[in-house]
């Protein structure tokens, strides 16, 4: 995930195939898994100002089953109903001030 610093926290659950990251310019970001192989990556800008925040699809990977390899994701970000699909290999979203993304994917 990125917002125009590399320093960056992750942490992994191996248990519930959970992950975050954190930077210290106020961006935030989350990934899970769902049952049926849905995706779920969630934005947060914790600035007072619009960020926008990337992710690469080659990251979403750590949350699938031996971490294969994925080259195409696409689906809803939830609050805008807004399709989205992946561009040149990452996702990206303009998020507001204070305000979260939350996208629902499936990726191959």
């Amino acid at each position: 995930m990125t917002a125009g610093h590399n320093v960056a926290t992750k942490v992994q659950s191996t248990y519930s195939n959970l992950a975050a990251e954190g930077y210290p310019d106020g961006v935030r970001s989350w990934i899970a898994t769902g049952t049926n192989g849905d995706i779920y990556v969630a934005f947060f800008n914790l600035n007072d100002e619009k960020t926008t925040i990337s992710a690469n699809i080659v990251d979403l990977a750590i949350v699938q089953p031996g971490g294969s390899m994925l080259r195409l994701c696409g689906g809803i970000e939830t609050w805008s109903e807004t399709y989205v699909t992946t561009n040149d290999a990452s996702l990206s979203a303009e998020v507001a001030g204070h305000g979260s993304a939350l996208f629902v994917l499936r990726c191959f």
